[in-house]
């Protein structure tokens, strides 16, 4: 079953696409004809993310991503083009069970997937709870000693995997094959072609996507002799761990009331933590700390705690986490636990008062964090330190300082090390000139393709701006054919434009990276006109000239290779004939040229 054009134009109009972009990122500013703001899909220096309200379309000449609103809800919560409509949908105030009811066919492609995850989450959960008094009994009181109690183990849906073909015999009831347990992740292959599940003899915990749907799991081995501790499904095409966060969704809820993020490092932390009514924290999904989670926070929260691990690979994992938030102009403060303890073992050690004491007010800067870790490396003892451990320390400071975008943090930190160093501050603000420069200019150097965006107009050829000129009025379409095109991409685009495409389908129409790109710049690049009919006079006369200018430098050629009697004189009359229209054009006389 196929969805109406007629809905998914209505959605269209009912959501506004830079109202929609907007809700995601605040600093969405309009700009002319254009809204403008920093990408969320790269890491953004200089704004190179342009929404067009009258296309309802987007585009980065960044990273070349581009769409509509569709597009644009799939990539910043990482759904389906069909999740992404429902979500729309609601918005609108479309209820689409009312509508089709529940069709299976009005799916896409993915829901296969997340049906097989889902049933699987149901039947590890109710494994868990229906056999607590024998045969999970053990991993239950487990469970219980963790700090955790009933409520949260049915709000998580954990479970527990019992043998190696527990799940499989079961989706195969279902009418699944052992392909589409593969493509979910669920079962995978050895390397004597032997099929095994993923979670087999595990603790289970499931990981939703930010619409509350299970898209992977992650397991923590009990009772065996397996020597992975904890595990991931593999990466499928509803899951990326680079791109998802353990207990997101159920954070949701608190993080837009208080806008405050806790980040940890594994399941029960976050767990624990629930189970202590503080809901607004995530776990990093057993790898480290990437871009795209961190761009996922941001568009909720500005304001972000970091709680990981206190040993060595902890500290360095804080270390990178702090400087992949600093760029996206977030709030970071640092949690330390003592002794290297995990979270659920000071709770019970310390109380949860002491431990939001510490969340609260006891937690500390990113540059604080940072002078700890760097004179741990290099010295234990601030009086003893020569010179040149001095400066090596400063250098590592201000290069840490330089990844903030924040002008008076920066300054603010400048000043603290200063002062904590005793040391002029010029001296340091030289220094960190010289950094922030050297990286500014590189930034200037990676963001050329938007001096060239903004130059466009400039740089575009005689029929890259008529076609420019058509798209954005496309009245002038049918006294133009294509004929009048040489350019291989423009005729092509001008046959789409002819026959009623939009910009959209023309941009999924074109195959090549580079084409898309291109098109894009066209699109975005709308040029006002005093007189649009004297332009596109001007305009179409200017390549009639070029058509005749090259006609005549081929006939030249053929000209001088003949002798004087083998001259052809046809071709001779045509070329003085076209010369004399070029020195005396006529409104008649471009009718034969095209």
């Amino acid at each position: 079953m196929s969805i109406p054009e007629g809905l998914i134009n209505k959605i269209k109009e009912l959501n506004k696409i830079e109202l929609v972009i907007g809700e995601y990122l605040p600093d969405l500013r309009q700009v002319g004809n254009n809204w403008i703001t920093l990408c969320p899909f790269h890491n953004d220096t200089h704004p190179s993310f342009v929404v067009n309200s009258d296309k309802g379309i987007f585009k980065c000449f960044g990273c070349n991503v581009s769409g509509n609103i569709f597009n644009f809800i799939m990539l910043i919560n990482n759904v389906s083009w069909f999740d992404a409509f429902k979500i729309l949908s609601k918005q609108s105030g479309i209820n689409l069970d009312e509508l089709y009811g529940h069709n299976d066919n009005f799916i896409d492609g993915n829901a296969k997937i997340l049906n097989i995850l889902n049933k699987t989450a149901t039947y590890y959960h109710n494994y868990l709870i229906n056999n607590r008094y024998n045969e999970t009994q053990n991993v239950i009181k487990y469970l219980y000693q963790r700090g955790l109690n009933d409520e949260i183990i049915h709000q998580f849906k954990l479970g527990f995997a019992p043998n190696n073909y527990f799940i499989r015999d079961k989706l195969l009831k279902d009418g699944y094959t052992i392909n589409d347990l593969q493509k979910a992740g669920i079962v995978g292959k050895n390397d004597k072609k032997i099929y095994f599940e993923y979670m087999s003899r595990r603790i289970v915990f499931p990981i939703y996507n930010i619409n509350g749907m299970v898209i992977a799991f992650g397991g923590r081995v009990f009772e065996s002799n397996i020597k992975s501790k904890y595990i991931n499904t593999p990466e499928t095409l509803v899951y990326s761990k680079s791109k998802h966060l353990y207990g997101f969704f159920q954070a949701l809820p608190s993080l837009l009331k208080n806008k405050h993020i806790i980040i940890v490092e594994g399941y029960m932390d976050v767990l624990v933590l629930h189970q202590f009514q503080i809901p607004n924290v995530v776990a990093i999904l057993g790898t480290a700390f990437t871009r795209e989670q961190a761009k996922l926070i941001a568009r909720y929260s500005k304001n972000i705690t970091l709680i990981l691990d206190s040993d060595n690979a902890g500290i360095q994992t804080t270390h990178k986490s702090l400087e992949i938030l600093l760029p996206l102009g977030v709030t970071c403060r640092v949690v330390q636990l003592p002794n290297n303890i995990d979270i659920d073992e000071y709770i019970i050690q310390y109380g949860i008062k002491e431990f939001s004491k510490l969340v609260n007010h006891n937690s500390i800067t990113p540059i604080d964090f940072m002078i700890k870790k760097i004179y741990k490396e290099v010295s234990n003892n601030k009086m003893n330190i020569s010179a040149e451990m001095k400066a090596q320390i400063i250098d590592k400071l201000i290069s840490f300082i330089s990844t903030t975008n924040n002008v008076i943090v920066s300054m603010e930190w400048i000043s603290y090390i200063a002062n904590y160093f005793d040391i002029d501050e010029k001296i340091i603000v030289n220094e960190y000139d010289r950094i922030k420069n050297g990286k500014h200019k590189q930034n200037l150097l990676n963001n050329h393709y938007i001096m060239q965006y903004k130059d466009k107009r400039v740089l575009m050829s005689l029929e890259e701006n008529m076609l420019n000129l058509i798209l954005n009025n496309r009245n002038y379409v049918k006294k133009l054919s294509c004929n009048v095109f040489n350019d291989t991409k423009c005729r092509k685009v001008f046959k789409l434009i002819s026959i009623g495409f939009t910009e959209i389908e023309i941009l999924n129409t074109l195959i090549t990276q580079s084409d898309k790109k291109w098109f894009s710049e066209l699109i975005f690049n709308k040029i006002q006109y005093s007189n649009i009919d004297q332009a596109f006079m001007i305009m179409l006369q200017d390549i009639k000239k070029n058509k005749i200018k090259e006609k005549m430098i081929l006939m030249m050629k053929k000209l001088s290779l003949m002798t004087e009697s083998n001259k052809d004189k046809e071709m001779l009359l045509e070329y003085t004939k076209l010369l004399k229209i070029l020195k005396n054009p006529g409104k008649g006389k471009w009718k034969s040229i095209i």
